[in-house]
């Protein structure tokens, strides 16, 4: 956040509260560190519990200097470097001679729970939600920049996590690897389909939207969810180092995004959520819940909701009402059902005709008529690069390879959802 001239910030700087890039940076800094200040932060006490004890450490969550050594050697080098400034080129180079001190860095770590604090640290990039961002409060999201031999410790403990949590997981969440978002919104609109061919029975859909949801993760409430999940104490232990730190400031809580755990951690924190609950469909923190109301009788969304809400609270996380979104798909001539508005604490959450969920809309009548056009307009905006290199004299073979990455990937994501259009949205693709 340097240069003032065509950039997404600008608008924030007024010239008044803000009046300059510097003071911008201290107040996203500020707002993001105080989200968790009523967060009481970890101590060693509160991990004494997930001590190895006298069993010690098993030599299988130990790291290998192999193990390492090949986490080097599979750094991308044109990737810029973290806070420590060692770039990656230089650990991929030396991953040799340095792939035993790393090792012995996390095995230490292991032993001790105790992570140099210069591997805790992370730049934190903001990111506009949409362009311009409406406040720094709700048009901004913090990327985490760590330092690669902290994400290389990651990619350990990650490997050491998952084996014993995996099973436990809810089988409704789709961020796991081998399921897609693909898969999760062909799950969802399979049994709303499947429901309707049937017939007799009316849709409503309730989309989650949780207020800074990786940024709001109790630490102390996440270890205890991992150690009911059956990770070993000693990992369940480490995971605590992970604590979020940019600038000089620390705070108290949250899971960095764009980190390797990040999405394992957040699947760990709602994975009780609506478990009772079959017609639901989670990917991260996206939460959808589908709800098949019979003919002729009350919907039961306003108590699946209080569950949901109840389940923040507990947590200390938050629903986000203004972003919640409440759909219903009724193609019944004759209903006598009353489906009462949805409220989350005072707040009346909008009803909508159409969603994007996952990055495909969905609509109320079940056509994709407003995807097409979604993303049709949204390659149109992307053909002026395509004009632009052609005319400075790109290769074809390198246009086509733009052509593949900016704009075919747009018309063909999640395609498998909406195949077999009408031959006029076919044409119009």
């Amino acid at each position: 956040m340097t240069d003032r001239n065509n950039q997404w910030f600008e608008h924030l700087i007024d010239g008044e509260t803000v009046d300059s890039v510097n003071t911008l940076c201290e107040r996203i800094n500020h707002f993001f560190v105080n989200l968790t200040k009523d967060f009481t932060p970890l101590s060693q006490d509160d991990v004494s519990n997930y001590s190895a004890g006298d069993s010690g450490i098993a030599d299988d969550l130990l790291a290998s200097t192999g193990e390492v050594y090949k986490s080097l050697c599979s750094l991308k080098t044109g990737k810029a470097p973290g806070p420590d400034g060692i770039p990656n080129v230089i650990l991929k180079t030396f991953a040799f001679e340095l792939a035993p001190v790393i090792a012995d860095i996390y095995n230490s770590s292991l032993r001790d729970a105790y992570l140099p604090p210069l591997l805790k640290r992370a730049t934190v990039t903001p990111l506009p939600k949409q362009s311009p961002p409406g406040s720094i409060e709700n048009g901004i999201r913090p990327i985490s920049l760590t330092c690669e031999i902290a994400k290389v410790i990651e990619g350990l403990t990650l490997a050491r996590i998952l084996p014993s949590i995996i099973s436990h997981l809810d089988n409704k969440q789709f961020a796991m690897a081998g399921k897609s978002t693909q898969q999760a919104i062909v799950y969802i609109l399979h049994l709303a389909l499947e429901a309707l061919d049937k017939g007799g029975c009316t849709l409503r859909f309730f989309f989650a939207d949780f207020r800074k949801g990786f940024d709001l993760i109790d630490h102390k409430i996440l270890l205890d969810k991992l150690s009911k999940l059956g990770t070993h104490n000693v990992v369940s232990q480490f995971v605590r180092i992970g604590s979020d730190a940019s600038t000089l400031q620390y705070i108290n809580g949250g899971i960095p995004q764009g980190t390797k755990l990040g999405p394992i951690l957040f699947a760990v924190m709602v994975n009780e959520l609506l478990s009772a609950w079959g017609p639901r469909a989670k990917f991260v923190d996206d939460l959808t819940a589908l709800e098949i109301v019979p003919r002729n009788s009350p919907s039961l969304m306003n108590h699946i909701v209080a569950d949901i809400h109840s389940f923040a609270e507990v947590n200390n996380m938050k629903l986000n009402p203004a972003k919640c979104k409440d759909m219903i798909v009724n193609f019944l001539h004759f209903n006598t059902s009353v489906l009462q508005p949805i409220i989350i604490g005072a707040t009346r959450v909008e009803s909508v005709s159409s969603f994007k969920l996952l990055g495909v809309y969905v609509t109320s009548d079940l056509t994709w008529s407003v995807h097409c056009e979604y993303i049709i307009k949204k390659s149109n905006r992307r053909l002026y690069a395509l004009r632009k290199l052609k005319r400075s004299g790109v290769a074809p073979t390198d246009i086509l390879c733009v052509y593949c990455a900016i704009i075919r990937s747009v018309l063909e994501y999640a395609s498998v959802v909406f195949a077999n259009l009408p031959q006029n949205l076919s044409d119009d693709l």
